[in-house]
């Protein structure tokens, strides 16, 4: 199997829009937001019927902090990671071999093992390439230039990784 090198540097609305759809799926957005609205819900309930009590402020309290962490790590935290490291606009150099990932950038200049993953996301505009401890690699889908790159940059990946791609 050959190597495939990559080149990119994220943009700022790239890199945003991957992180904000990671954290989605990993934070279980919906669910959180479910029940966020449900608990908002329940404290409307006893406002409405009881008038302000102890379960109504309880429930308006929690669900307003629950919103309040949900949206604030999805839709602004990913905004501010972006502006206060300079690492995310730095160009990306990045070699897959079947023996190990090189990992080049201005600062960064490193060997990264297969075993360091262990689950492959993919969405319509990125690979997520996924560790135990919660570290990312996103991979744009535009710098893979042909259909024969995809396909081999898939092989290798679900290959090496040992993990079937989820869709998310």
């Amino acid at each position: 199997m050959d190597s495939i090198e990559l080149i990119f540097t994220y943009s700022r609305q790239e890199y945003i829009r991957a992180i904000r759809r990671y954290l989605r799926k990993r934070l279980r957005f919906g669910l959180f937001l479910s029940i966020g609205l449900l608990t908002t819900g329940g404290g409307l309930y006893f406002l409405l019927t009881d008038g302000v009590s102890f379960y109504s402020l309880i429930l308006l309290i929690l669900s307003a902090i629950l919103l309040l962490i949900l949206f604030l790590g999805v839709f602004y935290i990913p905004v501010l990671t972006y502006n206060r490291q300079t690492q995310y606009k730095d160009e990306y150099r990045l070699k897959f071999s079947p023996a190990h990932i090189e990992f080049k950038t201005s600062v960064i200049d490193s060997k990264i093992e297969w075993i360091f993953y262990s689950e492959i996301w993919e969405s319509d505009k990125f690979y997520y390439l996924l560790n135990t401890k919660r570290n990312i690699t996103i991979i744009p889908k535009r710098v893979l230039k042909t259909e024969t790159e995809i396909s081999a940059f898939v092989r290798l990946i679900t290959t090496k990784i040992n993990s079937r791609i989820v869709r998310i």
